[in-house]
């Protein structure tokens, strides 16, 4: 049966946070006709299938797909081919929604038919979340705007998070936007790729999503594998920019995102000593990857490029030493 929007949770060994993040959606007022959930479990080892069993069962709008230990980037396109909401939400399964919020974002989606409706987030710790409640659920500006608009105006390359986001889900179908397989860091590309396609964004200035802090989190455990996916963003990113003949402020714009990608990884790089000895492994990946980073606008980027596309190794031993 169609519905009006469909909920993306994939999951994988998050016992302690799984169950907080389902009650969040019940906790939405919504019809149950109305919504489904789409949980997809990526091989969970721990007992995030028994914290969550009487959910499923009591909600016959909750789905529950099985697939091996892949990453959430597979499990969300897995989800998404099951989809029938006219919109979609996709979720972190460590983090929660801010209570009530949801339908307010859904009925102007509805209302507007916009490809894409972005909504205002709160970072929190898990100690921290327990006890917040937001003062008001006002909404303090809206803006329609097209895509174009929204990437050069307001999107942070650092905060390019799907869980902001209310998506058509015919605009993700027309367009085949999916997630590149098996890497992490799948939001970077896809929310770029989203917004040079969308014609219309609605712009929603008020917060609908908690996104959970802690120790766990991908971006907190770092390793070599997720810095080569990061190369491999930073080749999707150079693949968009070459699909097509954009004007060169977008040109411009997707650069300064891979700029940024780059600066997030070399900074990973530089933090641990482990990952720092591993440093030629990583040189190579980038150039069988990226091949050259863009020369960027200003000096300071210019510099960078032409330092790191010439003396790789000296240029991280650099940053390794001076930050």
């Amino acid at each position: 049966m169609k519905k009006l929007l469909s909920i993306i949770v994939p999951f994988h060994n998050v016992e302690d946070y799984i169950s907080d993040c389902l009650q969040s959606i019940l906790n939405q007022g919504l019809m149950a006709d109305n919504y489904e959930v789409i949980l997809v479990n990526d091989g969970s080892e721990d007992r995030s299938m028994e914290r969550i069993s009487n959910l499923l069962a009591e909600n016959s709008n909750f789905h529950i797909y099985e697939q091996s230990s892949q990453g959430p980037s597979i499990a969300r396109n897995t989800a998404l081919s099951h989809a029938q909401g006219d919109y979609i939400l996709m979720m972190d399964a460590d983090d929660i929604l801010v209570d009530n919020s949801l339908p307010i974002f859904l009925q102007h989606a509805m209302t507007s038919r916009c490809d894409m409706v972005v909504a205002n987030f709160i970072k929190l710790t898990s100690d921290s979340i327990s006890g917040y409640r937001p003062k008001t659920h006002q909404i303090v500006n809206i803006e329609q705007i097209s895509g174009y608009d929204y990437f050069m105006r307001y999107l942070n390359p650092r905060e390019c998070y799907v869980w902001r986001t209310l998506y058509r889900r015919e605009f993700l179908d027309q367009n085949s936007l999916r997630f590149i397989p098996n890497i992490y860091f799948e939001d970077i590309p896809f929310t770029i790729d989203c917004y040079l396609h969308a014609e219309k964004c609605l712009k929603i200035d008020m917060p609908l999503y908690i996104y959970r802090q802690h120790e766990g989190s991908i971006v907190s455990t770092v390793n070599m594998k997720k810095l080569k996916d990061l190369n491999q963003v930073m080749a999707r990113l150079l693949e968009i920019k070459e699909s097509k003949h954009w004007p060169a402020d977008i040109e411009q714009g997707i650069d300064d995102n891979i700029f940024a990608t780059f600066s997030i990884t070399i900074w990973y790089l530089t933090h641990d000593k482990g990952l720092l000895q591993l440093k030629d492994d990583y040189i190579s990946d980038f150039k069988n990857k990226v091949l050259n980073l863009p020369t960027g606008k200003g000096i300071k980027q210019k510099a960078i490029s032409l330092i790191f596309h010439h003396m790789p190794n000296t240029y991280i031993q650099l940053r390794s030493l001076f930050g």
